[in-house]
């Protein structure tokens, strides 16, 4: 994404995920859709052949401290390759998220895709790009993505969001929405992002996707801990995380799904008051008085706990 191949940038598509991130993805003939093997077909029938042709892809993760796999064609990366031809290259921002897109716009040095949060002034810079026609228009093009154009239905979107840029800028939509439930019912008991060892479940006989709500959850660590499981002769820590508790929290999305959750009068009070946010807290206490999560989930480095992984002293 460092060659400055746009022009005047009229090519960057902005796409939504996670809690209203934005994306953009060019249509220029540059290096984002090239083909990457010069002795590939450009695509069609060539000569009777269907192969696929090659495009690199260039993704920023515009989300501070975020980071990939050590290397740059994964397993994933590697199959994406084989089934579409797409070769998926990331760049991860380690500052300020907000300068970075004022960056890109700026030097023109952007990426194919863009994804980022969406809740400060990030979403102010992707917002004055459209306006100053540098985003794809996609008023057009969601009818053919019937789950798209369902993730950005004013139903399904925060309203203040909706307003301000899902539901369009100046008349256009540029922007997708992605990885927030739709309705309240889809935020409660809605485990994201936890992960299990397939060598325990298996010798456990539980299929993971069965482990739903937070009921499911607290009895398949029990059972894990109850199997006495050891690794490098040492116990099997049930849940585990990343340095400082990343992403343990997360858990806190069975429990509600918003940190400002409207009253009955239709006033707003921040979680921390609410009984949620009790239960929630409470549900982790137990966890570690039951020896079901690691004590020190929420102390440890990283090298600590990628080793503690490594070694297969989670489950």
């Amino acid at each position: 994404m460092r060659n400055k191949r746009y022009g005047s940038a009229k090519a960057l598509l902005a796409v939504g995920l996670i809690a209203g991130m934005i994306a953009g993805c060019s249509n220029s003939g540059g290096n984002g859709s090239t083909n990457g093997n010069t002795n590939a077909p450009s695509g069609g029938n060539n000569g009777g052949g269907n192969e696929t042709e090659q495009v690199t892809v260039s993704i920023l993760h515009n989300w501070n401290g975020s980071t990939g796999a050590d290397t740059d064609m994964t397993p994933v990366s590697e199959y994406i390759k084989e089934k579409t031809g797409i070769t998926v290259k990331w760049e991860y921002t380690k500052g300020s998220e907000v300068e970075k897109v004022n960056t890109i716009f700026t030097t023109q040095e952007l990426p194919d895709i863009y994804t980022g949060p969406a809740w400060g002034g990030e979403l102010d810079g992707i917002i004055k790009a459209a306006k100053e026609g540098q985003l794809v228009d996609l008023t057009d093009k969601l009818d053919k993505y019937p789950n798209l154009s369902k993730a950005v239905a004013k139903e399904n979107v925060p309203p203040a969001l909706y307003d301000k840029a899902i539901g369009g800028i100046n008349g256009k939509k540029y922007l997708l929405y992605q990885n927030q439930p739709a309705t309240d019912e889809d935020a409660t008991d809605w485990l994201y992002g936890f992960y299990v060892r397939k060598d325990v479940a298996d010798k456990l006989g539980v299929d993971p996707q069965s482990v739903v709500t937070k009921d499911d959850l607290y009895n398949f660590l029990k059972k894990i801990k109850d199997a006495n499981l050891q690794e490098n002769g040492m116990p099997v820590m049930p849940l585990g995380g990343f340095s400082n508790g990343w992403a343990v929290g997360i858990g806190n999305t069975m429990f509600y799904g918003s940190d400002y959750p409207v009253k009955a009068d239709g006033t707003f009070e921040h979680i921390f008051f609410t009984k949620a946010y009790e239960d929630y807290t409470l549900y982790y206490r137990r966890l570690i008085a039951e020896g079901l999560l690691d004590p020190e989930t929420f102390t440890q480095t990283d090298p600590i706990a990628k080793e503690k992984i490594t070694q297969g002293r989670v489950a």
